[in-house]
């Protein structure tokens, strides 16, 4: 379903709802045939925002696929949609974030066992309380 579908000159884009879950949505931005699927997280703290995101995201699109977004690209994109959630009664924070490896590395020096399933999830088992004193 599309929500916002902006035009100014000789230059459109349009941002839009894509799948949702119970913890996250999926907002399509899109402009001159690109496509920037980005991964929103519902947030934990209701006072200040209730959609992150991380800055990650933006550096490339997804389709075509890995083209490198400009970094003054990418600040526009961010404003675009943080505006958009606004106008959708939605605060959406953007932020530097962590990603899913560097979360997982920490996690591995903490010595936390990772397993990647078939399914595409991680089962993460903590450290023996043993091994941590």
């Amino acid at each position: 379903m599309l929500w916002v579908a902006r035009h100014m000159e000789n230059f459109s884009y349009t941002i839009s709802m894509g799948e949702e879950g119970l913890r996250f949505q999926y907002v399509l931005y899109s402009e001159d045939n690109k496509t920037l699927r980005l991964f929103l997280e519902t947030s934990g703290d209701s006072l200040n925002s209730d959609l992150l995101g991380t800055r990650k995201q933006f550096e490339k699109w997804t389709e075509p696929s890995d083209l490198p977004i400009s970094l003054e690209k990418q600040v526009e994109i961010v404003q675009r949609v943080k505006e958009w959630g606004l106008g959708h009664n939605l605060r959406i924070d953007i932020s530097k974030g962590i990603t899913f490896e560097e979360d997982s590395q920490q996690m591995i020096r903490e010595g936390w066992t990772l397993t990647k399933n078939l399914d595409g999830t991680v089962t993460c088992v903590p450290p023996k309380r043993s091994e941590i004193e």
